[in-house]
């Protein structure tokens, strides 16, 4: 899900297209309302802030190539277009998450990380080709200086090119019973 212009887009796979929803008060009764995004389809969704000049929306497809495209924030009524596709690796492993890090996205993939997509997509050398998995990057944040993703059952902390294992498992770790995938992150303190 990605959320720009008070208008929510679900990715619903590369067969179907991206689903749009609004809430619009001015219906009697208010209602949401709900439309196609055009043909548009993405495996994935995310909302890049860029500074004043607004919002764009990148997508990823999944498949046959391993894509990513962005699309400047629209209206209701308008469908999001969007530019030339940028291929991120080759096709053996799907794109997992694209989290902005430093105000500039980046890309996961099963097997890696990719930085500097505008210019010429960059495989940051840190390791993850040795052990893919379908969680590698799947949650993200930033906080301060560092990048946090899922890796397989743990979390990476990464800061330019170094990584750093953080656990969940380091220290006393988890109740016995309480592991498994992390699959989303937020800050609890900024």
């Amino acid at each position: 899900v990605a959320v720009a212009n008070n208008i929510a887009y679900i990715a619903q796979g590369n067969a179907v297209n991206i689903l749009r929803i609004r809430f619009n008060p001015a219906a009697a009764p208010p209602a949401h309302e709900f439309a196609d995004d055009g043909t548009n389809k993405a495996d994935l969704l995310y909302t890049h802030y860029v500074g004043r000049t607004g919002s764009v929306v990148w997508r990823a497809i999944n498949g046959s190539t391993m894509q990513v495209s962005k699309a400047t924030a629209t209206t209701w009524g308008t469908a999001l277009v969007f530019g030339t596709a940028i291929p991120i690796g080759d096709t053996t492993f799907s794109i997992t998450g694209m989290p902005d890090y430093d105000g500039e996205l980046y890309v996961f993939k099963q097997d890696s990380v990719w930085m500097d997509i505008i210019n010429t997509p960059k495989k940051l050398a840190v390791g993850l080709g040795t052990s893919p998995d379908e969680n590698n990057g799947r949650a993200s944040h930033a906080l301060g200086l560092f990048l946090y993703f899922s890796y397989m059952a743990s979390v990476e902390r990464l800061y330019g090119s170094t990584l750093d294992d953080v656990g969940p498992w380091k220290g006393t770790g988890l109740p016995s019973g309480r592991a498994g995938k992390i699959v989303s992150m937020t800050s609890a303190y900024a």
